[in-house]
């Protein structure tokens, strides 16, 4: 296999479409199987809680968190892979290490995240 990157955004936007958005770069190539392999671990196979994979939850982020908009979910998607990677960027981790994060979670913990947030 060359050597590559594949981009990844995770996004978070509040019911009243405000966003925030993260760009990490994985080390090797997503397949088609790995991505349906990652949405089966997903709430409705589209939604994650970042700090159970150990990614930062964007809302933390945002600028007048919180208000009775904001709700713990994310969603990520993948670029085409890229050959070098942007100056001042580094690998967050392998890929086969980014779907593991992902494949080790029984359940997303809404409450204790929400809890953590200070949202209802």
């Amino acid at each position: 296999m060359d050597l590559c990157y594949t981009p990844l955004s995770y996004d978070y936007r509040d019911a009243d479409n405000y966003k925030a958005t993260a760009l990490l770069f994985l080390d090797g190539r997503v397949t088609d199987e790995q991505k349906q392999t990652l949405k089966k671990t997903m709430d409705q196979e589209e939604f994650f809680i970042p700090p159970q994979v150990g990614l930062t939850a964007l809302q933390d982020t945002m600028t007048g968190f919180p208000t009775d908009s904001d709700h713990v979910w994310h969603t990520v998607s993948f670029d085409e892979p890229i050959q070098t990677l942007p100056e001042g960027e580094t690998v967050l981790c392998s890929v086969e290490d980014f779907l593991a994060r992902f494949t080790k979670v029984t359940f997303w913990d809404v409450a204790k995240e929400a809890e953590r947030l200070g949202i209802d």
